[in-house]
């Protein structure tokens, strides 16, 4: 998890991009509430990331709105270069910007994959494929530890999402 908060009103509209987060034909959901942690005590199994500044995510966002469609997409390492910001952050603020609701895809092919906003149903369908891949790969991976456990140690333990175990979807 990461210290995401949803961005004040005065900072939504920076260089006449319009509403920073604004996802059109949606309800505006109510603003989750901000997970602080002590700087003195980092949060297990999450690589430590320095917090997002309005700055950077409108950064970001200006130099993404210039790369419309998947065909156009940038990778993260020029984005890092370009932003001067490390690539950790950069990925850190496609998934801020993402999860606020923003049509930020992201492609694997090749040298050509990067990210980009996405224009089509394809494009989206394409994005969300690799996150579906890559649920795939860590649910696996929690089997595996689980497993590997329950042989070692006995007992049982419960998957990642025992809810959806419970329905059949895992």
């Amino acid at each position: 998890m990461s210290n995401r908060r949803p961005m004040s009103g005065s900072m939504q509209r920076a260089g006449g991009l319009g509403p920073l987060f604004e996802v059109q034909a949606q309800p505006a959901r109510p603003p989750r509430p901000a997970r602080t942690v002590p700087a003195s005590r980092p949060v297990p199994g999450v690589w430590p990331v320095e917090p997002s500044s309005p700055e950077d995510l409108h950064a970001i966002l200006e130099v993404l709105l210039a790369h419309k469609g998947k065909d156009r997409a940038i990778s993260s390492a020029i984005l890092a270069r370009k932003l001067q910001i490390p690539r950790r952050k950069v990925r850190a603020l496609i998934a801020e910007l993402v999860d606020a609701g923003n049509l930020i895809g992201a492609s694997v092919d090749g040298v050509d994959g990067g990210y980009f906003w996405i224009q089509t149903k394809r494009e989206l369908e394409e994005a969300r494929a690799i996150l579906r891949a890559r649920a795939t790969k860590i649910f696996a991976r929690d089997r595996a530890l689980r497993q590997s456990w329950e042989r070692e140690h006995g007992g049982v333990t419960l998957p990642l999402l025992p809810e959806l175990v419970a329905e059949g979807v895992l």
